[in-house]
């Protein structure tokens, strides 16, 4: 996992974001993108000042 919390996007981090996913990451066609779209929403109620549009 890059980070286990919400990163600022500096140019350094997304460096940083790029080169792990280039090295980690292998799309083969079986790739099961719900638990960490799920994983990322809940990171993003987490965080301060989150609101939700309803």
């Amino acid at each position: 996992m890059f980070s286990s919390s919400l990163e600022l996007a500096t140019k350094e981090t997304i460096t940083n974001a790029t080169e792990w996913m280039n090295t980690n990451i292998v799309a083969d066609g079986g790739t099961n993108l719900l638990l960490p779209l799920k994983q990322a929403i809940e990171m993003v109620g987490k965080t301060s000042g989150a609101s939700s549009s309803s």
